[in-house]
């Protein structure tokens, strides 16, 4: 596992590539994201996983959600092959936890994330539109309790074109990013150095772009690209 956590941790250039460090990523497999640098979104550390959790309580979307947001992620400085391929909204339920009625431990409580469109409006901006209700508030636990959802945070994953070096990068942007009313902003950071060298994996390899710039080595810090996130009520 610790071979693993330094491959990512060398990939997003946090760590110098050195011999020593070399010969220990080399023929990794991939990790989850939330093992990079200690910049994991909470969606990711729960008791089940998405899938088994979404199976035991049967999550419902609201299929007549008001509350829109507007959201824009900008890439500064970027490789012009790096392109978004995905994103989610991320929905957590502190009224309801798992195995309890209530707990504001947030690995405890209900969490479940949808796929957002979006449109790739240039070469370095995507835009879309999420909903802070769209999943349904029920009493999922069974106990008579109505269980509210709140919206988390929102995350755009990126991959180079052709993806030689078998990564993807997740920019995340959390609701406690609050700069103002109904305005969320966050920027997150990965190198250009070494950019999608080839590599040959079992997986492909997942990593978290940082929010702290200062944790790159000073050789990386050099060639940074900036994912700036804005999440804005319509």
């Amino acid at each position: 596992m610790a071979s693993k956590s330094l491959a990512i941790l060398i990939a997003l250039g946090l760590l110098p590539l050195t011999a020593g460090t070399a010969n220990s990523s080399s023929n990794n497999a991939a990790t989850p994201a939330n093992s990079a640098a200690g910049n994991a979104p909470v969606f990711n550390q729960q008791l089940f996983s998405p899938v088994e959790e979404e199976a035991k309580f049967a999550y419902k979307q609201n299929l007549s959600a008001q509350q829109a947001y507007e959201f824009s992620v900008i890439l500064y400085s970027a490789p012009a092959n790096l392109e978004a391929v995905s994103a989610k909204a991320h929905y957590i339920n502190h009224d309801c936890a798992q195995g309890e009625g209530e707990s504001k431990d947030e690995n405890a409580a209900l969490k479940t994330s949808i796929p957002v469109e979006f449109t790739r409006t240039s070469p370095t901006q995507y835009t879309g539109t999420l909903y802070a209700d769209a999943m349904l508030d029920e009493d999922y636990l069974q106990n008579g309790k109505t269980c509210h959802w709140q919206w988390k945070g929102l995350d755009m994953v990126f991959e180079p074109k052709p993806n030689l070096s078998q990564i993807q990068y997740t920019a995340y942007i959390d609701a406690d990013q609050q700069v103002s009313e109904g305005v969320y902003k966050q920027d997150r950071y990965i190198t250009r150095l070494n950019f999608n060298q080839p590599k040959e994996r079992e997986k492909v390899l997942s990593a978290v772009a940082v929010a702290d710039k200062d944790r790159f080595s000073a050789e990386s810090k050099e060639q940074l690209v900036t994912i700036s996130l804005e999440v804005k009520k319509k």
